[in-house]
Order: structure tokens, then C-alpha cells, then sequence
């Protein structure tokens, strides 16, 4: 990991904080999240990235 933070729903899931963002070289598909419901999704975009 090379940054964390902790968003305005944060709260302590199974195994993972849920509304908690990393940022990563790779991708952790466990930390997307687990909880029902929460709206959080992954999405791949042509979007440059800075």
C-alpha cells in the first residue's frame, strides 16, 4: 500500500474496513468491499489517469 484513507461511512467490516480507499501498485479485489449493498463498484474508464 502506498496511501490509505478513511471515508465519511467508515466503519470496520469483515476482514477489511468498509469505506476505507487505498491506493496500490496492483489491484485487491478483497478490498473493494464487502458489505450488502454499499454502492461501491469498479469501473474501467479511457480516463488518463495523474
Amino acid at each position: 500500500m502506498r496511501a490509505a484513507v478513511g471515508l465519511l461511512d467508515l466503519h470496520s467490516g469483515k476482514g477489511y474496513p468498509i469505506g476505507a480507499a487505498f491506493l496500490a501498485v496492483r489491484l485487491y479485489p478483497a478490498l473493494v468491499s464487502n458489505d450488502i449493498g454499499c454502492g461501491m463498484a469498479l469501473w474501467q474508464t479511457e480516463l488518463p489517469c495523474h
